[in-house]
């Protein structure tokens, strides 16, 4: 579970860049928020696989065919493959330069702190390609794991099994302990 970092205003976004951001974290997001997923922009982002194939009526095919993780979707659909795009796909022809995004040693902080007059469509690119826009959403993983959590707390700490700590050097008290309970 992600969310977006504070201070970040998913509006400032731009969905095309979002959508081709390859961090796992953005996948996600967009994956919970799809009014945010701009289909070309998702079609480029090779992390993004499940979500095409499970819509391949959103599928930019022209984008598609620059994605390095699509070849097999793009073998099953060769009608639709555009050559000059798939000629620039990683997968299909090595390239002598690293792929992937580069971006400036920019912190997702500084990004969001730009005066609204000088925000631009560099800056919003910036914001959406940025790996790092997104922070783990702890409250909503402890509300999706409390369930779990109370049922091993009982069946552990049950009177019943308390003779698997012996020997642990654990003085447990059979009394609860208020401090200690969700």
């Amino acid at each position: 579970m992600y969310k977006l970092r504070d201070r970040i205003d998913p509006t400032r976004l731009d969905s095309y860049n979002l959508s081709q951001n390859p961090a796992p974290a953005a996948v996600a997001w967009l994956e919970e928020h799809p009014k945010y997923i701009d289909w070309h922009g998702l079609s480029r982002n090779p992390h993004a696989m499940h979500i095409l194939k499970r819509h391949p009526d959103r599928i930019d095919w022209y984008h598609m065919s620059v994605n390095p993780a699509a070849l097999d979707l793009l073998e099953q659909h060769p009608d639709k493959i555009d050559l000059y795009m798939l000629s620039r796909n990683p997968g299909v022809t090595p390239q002598p330069k690293k792929h992937g995004v580069h971006l400036e040693e920019t912190t997702p902080e500084e990004i969001a702190d730009w005066n609204q007059d000088q925000w631009n469509q560099d800056q919003s690119e910036q914001l959406s390609k940025h790996p790092d826009i997104f922070v783990y959403d702890y409250d909503a993983m402890r509300a999706t794991k409390a369930p779990l959590h109370e049922e091993l707390v009982r069946v552990l700490f049950h009177p019943d099994n308390l003779h698997m700590f012996d020997g642990w050097g654990v003085w447990l008290r059979l009394t609860p302990c208020p401090h200690l309970l969700l």
